[in-house]
């Protein structure tokens, strides 16, 4: 799914605050859910991911701006960072497969190469370990 807004939409996602980027990581995990029940993965290190989140939280938003060296224009990106709640008997998960698919997802909503996900920390939810 690809959504086409305006400029003047995109200018206000560029500088975002948690909020509106949060709407974005929840409309990104939705499709991934989707697609994980529609068997689109073949991989299952995402559906062993997806299947442990409960919650996908933004917890800081922070926009670069540079210049390409060679073309010498001008671009912007966003650097989100997150922290993802799971719930499993497991001590951790490996949530690198999923932070990826989520990003091109974003990618996908948002635009190519402007937003860019920092896994700060997985949060298991689950305090009893036992089978």
């Amino acid at each position: 799914m690809k959504i086409i807004i305006t400029e003047s939409q995109y200018k206000m996602l560029l500088e975002s605050n948690t909020e509106s980027m949060q709407n974005v990581i929840d409309m990104s995990f939705k499709t991934l859910k989707e697609n994980v029940e529609d068997g689109f993965f073949e991989v299952s290190y995402v559906e062993d991911s997806i299947y442990v989140t409960e919650e996908i939280k933004v917890v800081d938003v922070q926009k670069v701006t540079g210049k390409d060296y060679l073309t010498g224009k001008e671009s912007s990106h966003l650097f989100v960072t997150i922290d993802v709640y799971i719930e499993t008997i497991f001590q951790n998960m490996n949530m690198d497969e999923m932070v990826w698919e989520l990003q091109q997802e974003c990618e996908r909503i948002i635009g190519k190469n402007n937003i860019r996900l920092n896994l700060r920390e997985v949060i298991n939810t689950n305090t009893n370990r036992q089978w």
